[in-house]
């Protein structure tokens, strides 16, 4: 088991070939890539396999019910962003299968949750639907500390299917709040029709509006020019945050001393999922890719030991 472990930690941070080197270097052991990759697959797949029991049994209508009769954090974290993945498709049967081969991106939602002040987050990853999204949303959630007292603050891009789960899962419990860089952005654009001399002033100013709760103001000062020029970079800013008034209270978590900034799933995506998944010439199988982002997940979540030792006693 110890050889095991030392190639499946190898093998989740390194392609197989490098992890056979590695493996080499540091024990003088010499492996076939093939075996490396065996094993490393088989590791990654019971952790998954171990992962999505546990995300079934915290979404059981027993298990909503504890959550929601138990004292937690004040306040939980959550956070939920998709991040595209290189998969490959056989197409067709046959001899050489490399004939009929189709490689495109796809895209795995990642999630973490913490409680506030928290450096230790719990993190998820799934190329299922949102549906499924939401219930790895509550396992993370659940994970982090949230109790039936705890007010669950949501932050993202804005995309609608995060903002559905997020209020189909926990209702009034949570708010979710639009990433103000990404806000930043759409005003950015429009900054350059709205005030083209001094578009960098313009824009700090209606930064700072927002973050003091005056969002209203914003949008008065984007609907003149995004009504008279229907498909501009200030229309597309006005339509964006006017569909989404409700999700623009940064004021609210700047008091309560919450993240505004979603920069913490945007780095998530590279040590759970870009680090391994992306390195160059890497196309896989999407469920050898849910398995090895999971791999990711079981290290990133602390539960190494655990699920080693576990395999040691069985």
């Amino acid at each position: 088991m110890p050889l095991q472990k030392a190639m499946t930690d190898f093998g989740a941070d390194e392609s197989f070939a490098k992890a056979t080197n590695k493996l080499k270097e540091h024990y003088g052991i010499t492996v076939a890539v093939s075996s490396e990759r065996n094993i490393t697959m088989s590791h990654a797949r019971i952790m998954e396999k171990s992962l999505k029991k546990e995300i079934a049994g915290k979404n059981k209508p027993s298990s909503k019910h504890a959550l929601s009769q138990r004292k937690g954090s004040t306040f939980i974290i959550s956070q939920t962003d998709g991040s595209m993945a290189p998969i490959v498709v056989t197409k067709k049967s046959g001899v050489d299968k490399r004939k009929h081969k189709e490689v495109m991106y796809r895209e795995i939602r990642v999630t973490l949750s913490h409680e506030q002040g928290s450096t230790s987050p719990v993190f998820s990853a799934t190329f299922a639907d949102t549906y499924t999204v939401g219930k790895h949303m509550r396992y993370c959630i659940d994970q982090a500390g949230c109790g039936g007292n705890s007010q669950i603050h949501a932050l993202g891009d804005g995309a609608l299917w995060i903002c559905e789960q997020v209020d189909k899962q926990f209702g009034i419990q949570a708010t979710y709040l639009i990433d103000f860089y990404h806000a930043s952005e759409y005003l950015a654009a429009a900054s350059h029709e709205c005030a083209k001399d001094r578009s960098q002033k313009w824009l700090h100013a209606q930064q700072q509006l927002l973050k003091c709760g005056h969002y209203e103001t914003v949008l008065d000062n984007l609907r003149d020019y995004a009504m008279a020029n229907e498909g501009s970079a200030t229309g597309k800013c006005y339509n964006y945050l006017k569909k989404r008034e409700h999700q623009l209270h940064y004021d609210r978590a700047i008091k309560n001393d919450l993240p505004i900034g979603s920069g913490e799933i945007e780095s998530a995506h590279r040590y759970i999922i870009q680090n391994r998944i992306k390195i160059p010439g890497a196309w896989w199988l999407i469920d050898n890719a849910e398995s090895m982002a999971n791999l990711s997940v079981n290290r990133a979540n602390n539960d190494w030991d655990n699920y080693w030792a576990n395999a040691k006693a069985a």
